[in-house]
């Protein structure tokens, strides 16, 4: 999700080993914090594609 002029956002949930699942947030060229959760990696991948696959109609794209 980011605002129409994008400079302020937030990326879908990821995971890595690091921070485990988190979200990132930006404004401008400012990293924000982390937000936490204690979801595993398969919940985190679940979430995606449910995320996903509406929006491309099925398809789906490795990123």
């Amino acid at each position: 999700m980011i605002t129409a002029d994008g400079k302020t956002g937030f990326k879908v949930v990821e995971y890595d080993r690091r921070n485990g699942a988190h979200i990132n947030v930006f404004s401008g060229k400012d990293k924000g914090e982390h937000f936490l959760s204690d979801a595993t990696e398969s919940t985190v991948i679940n979430l995606k594609l449910y995320l996903i696959i509406p929006l491309n109609h099925g398809e789906i794209y490795d990123t």
